[in-house]
């Protein structure tokens, strides 16, 4: 279904409503934030502790209602409306007819005992469901105002017991937790994929305009696409960099993810199991129609007995089996699988093929560098000095190349270049173009500093520096970068390139189009080895029908080492370029068949994890970071890590207190066994009532 975004505020476009449109962040988008913070009856030091208790009461918790618990009396309600069961209160009704009272009782005494007993089970399924949940909750970080000293202080807090006017900071990997009004930006880039993925169809599978700059205050007239709304902040989208200060204007239902869910989410799907179940119950439905009729025309002989056995075989097995999922998810979560929905166990014992990256989960996640060489793969400290500069001045969350860089020149090296420099701008990184670019000051002097993805950083350089001397560019020194940095691969490394250029004359905001005409410095190459137990891991879900396929943004000849040092048979790898130009109809005929896909464009991720689930396959998918929020979302069952951003966590389905496959071993173990014997007891179940 494709929605037209800006038909989200067309309410407010026809009947303009003076305080509270149905999206009130949009309405206050380019209102004076001192009259903002009037209006809000709030202060940049934030609300009281009390004054925040009493808007908690007055606007309820900020969760989206659909698919929040029931409360117990629908529960109760609920536990009644079934189609056996009314199949049941027809042929009671009929037995009271026909005089036949002790049938009558009996058929109505089936009912309420089974009505009863499914309440009882959901609703402690429900109970262990939100405890489990609690285990892994999502925070934001608020202003307090403490009145007796007049000053602000910050605390962590669920971000269900956030209200409107609450001041929030945010920082690179947060999710925006409500509709919020900017205050104050530096650098700030929001990624708003998820909230694209689900008001347009999947198919617009280019990210380009999904991550946008955001600031306190527009100089430009705002478009009548709330997205395109630059000093707003909708919940559910995340922070990619920069840092943030933001008044919440509005909460739960009132934001425009809670409109979404409202007017566009569907009912929950079923999970493969359930489909299953449904489909035996509507025969068994059939039978009893069939038998029904049979009896009747035999004058009544032994017309309760089949109805009786045919009704108990399914209730009672469903209750039992709910309750067994339940005490099975407290189990599990003791040996460090935290189940967030109860029916993911059964997708967990369904899944046949898991889809992950290859950091942090094929390897130990323990990155080094181990090389900074020039173009020519001698080392050289030029590289190193550059790149510590981008990683040091950048803001944006720092991955675990970031990091690793940081630690090694300062724990290995003399080199402290940073204090002569002075931040301008910064051009963060995103998922399309794999590079980041800070531009820094060096005495009267504006210089562009670049990082990233080879392929990409040569595709910007016109130069290259070798031993001080600044050449042009050829065709033979183009092949020597991919000869040089193909070896590297080739030893297990990962390269990311380096390149810079000196602005003239200097600006105050630098774009990607400034990203031109760099020279090419070198490169810096790291190592993460492999995991010791991934191995073992994967033996295990071969041995279950589990396929491990790696889809990942890293390169493909290191992700393939990786994969044979693990024990993991690559049968063909494709990258996202090749994705890319690939109709829906090419994708699904090479996807079984590929067990690498490198490259990958977080859209280029959902993609194929949407063709692989139309193709009929349980998809399971390990992500922890911004760019795997979308698949998270799109695929049959999410699994993300404890340490992984607010997104990611939020999307999943289950979660893991160690990023290890073979803690996600003992979950899909656990989950074949309760889905083993649920099919099975079901089977024979049935088929012992048929004979």
């Amino acid at each position: 279904m494709q929605v037209s975004l800006p038909s989200l505020f067309k309410l407010r476009q026809e009947k303009p409503q003076p305080l509270r449109p149905s999206m009130p962040v949009v309405q206050e988008a380019n209102t004076e934030l001192g009259k903002l913070l009037v209006f809000l009856n709030t202060s940049r030091k934030g609300l009281t502790e009390a004054e925040a208790c009493h808007r908690l009461k007055q606007y309820g918790c900020n969760e989206v209602t659909y698919g929040k618990p029931a409360k117990w009396y629908f529960l109760l309600l609920n536990s009644f409306n079934n189609s056996l069961i009314y199949i049941f209160m027809g042929l009671a009704i009929v037995s009271y007819l026909t005089k036949n009272m002790e049938i009558t009782i009996v058929l109505m005494l089936l009912v309420m005992v089974r009505g009863l007993l499914c309440f009882v089970q959901e609703y402690y399924s429900i109970q262990t469901e939100e405890k489990l949940k609690a285990m892994v909750s999502v925070t934001a970080t608020v202003s307090r105002l403490d009145k007796r000293f007049n000053r602000e202080r910050r605390k962590e807090i669920p971000i269900k017991d956030l209200v409107p006017g609450d001041i929030v900071h945010l920082s690179a990997g947060d999710m925006i937790p409500a509709d919020v009004r900017l205050l104050f930006t530096k650098d700030l880039f929001v990624s708003q994929a998820v909230l694209l993925q689900e008001a347009l169809s999947l198919k617009k599978h280019n990210t380009l305009g999904s991550v946008v700059e955001k600031m306190a205050i527009s100089h430009s007239r705002n478009s009548r696409d709330p997205l395109d709304t630059s000093t707003v902040g909708f919940m559910g989208t995340s922070v990619v960099s920069g840092t943030a200060i933001a008044v919440i204007v509005a909460t739960g239902k009132r934001t425009c993810l809670g409109w979404l869910a409202k007017n566009m989410a569907s009912k929950q799907a079923l999970t493969s199991f359930g489909k299953g179940v449904n489909g035996w119950n509507w025969r068994l439905i059939g039978l009893i129609a069939v038998m029904v009729s049979v009896v009747f025309l035999l004058n009544g002989i032994g017309k309760g007995n089949w109805a009786i056995a045919t009704f108990l075989t399914p209730q009672i097995l469903h209750m039992i089996v709910t309750v067994n999922l339940a005490q099975k998810a407290l189990a599990m979560a003791k040996q460090k699988v935290i189940i967030k929905r109860l029916s993911a166990i059964q997708n967990l014992g369904a899944m046949n093929i898991l889809c992950t990256d290859k950091t942090g989960i094929l390897t130990q996640g323990k990155i080094t560098l181990e090389r900074y060489t020039d173009i020519h793969g001698q080392e050289n400290e030029e590289p190193l000095k550059y790149g510590y500069l981008n990683t040091y001045y950048q803001t944006g969350l720092k991955n675990l190349l970031d990091v690793a860089l940081l630690k090694h020149v300062e724990q290995k090296t003399t080199l402290k270049p940073a204090e002569e420099y002075c931040k301008v701008d910064e051009v963060p990184f995103d998922f399309v173009r794999h590079r980041m670019s800070v531009v820094l000051k060096y005495q009267q002097q504006h210089i562009l500093i670049c990082k990233g993805a080879v392929e990409e950083i040569a595709r910007l350089c016109t130069h290259a520096k070798f031993n001080g001397q600044v050449v042009p560019m050829s065709e033979s020194l183009n092949q020597e970068v991919l000869q040089v940095t193909r070896r590297l691969n080739e030893e297990g490394l990962r390269v990311i390139a380096v390149a810079y250029k000196e602005v003239s004359p200097p600006k105050d905001k630098y774009e990607i189009k400034d990203e031109s005409n760099l020279i090419l410095v070198g490169y810096l190459a790291f190592f993460d080895p492999p995991n010791d137990s991934a191995a073992e891991a994967l033996a295990t879900f071969q041995e279950h029908g589990v396929s491990v396929k790696v889809i990942t943004g890293n390169n493909d000849i290191v992700t393939r080492k990786i994969c044979k040092q693990v024990g993991l048979y690559v049968h063909h790898s494709v990258l996202g370029s090749e994705v890319e130009r690939m109709s829906d109809e090419e994708l699904a005929d090479i996807v079984d068949t590929t067990t690498v896909f490198a490259k990958m464009s977080p859209m280029q991720k959902a993609r194929v994890i949407g063709i692989l689930k139309r193709k009929g396959h349980i998809v399971g998918y390990i992500g922890d970071s911004i760019n795997d929020a979308v698949s998270l979302r799109n695929a049959n069952i999410a699994i993300s890590v404890d340490t992984g951003v607010d997104i990611a966590r939020e999307s999943s389905d289950i979660i893991l207190l160690e990023k290890s496959l073979k803690v996600l071993e003992k979950g899909v173990i656990e989950g074949r066994r309760i889905f083993g014997r649920r099919y099975y007891s079901w089977r024979d179940s049935f088929l012992g009532s048929v004979e």
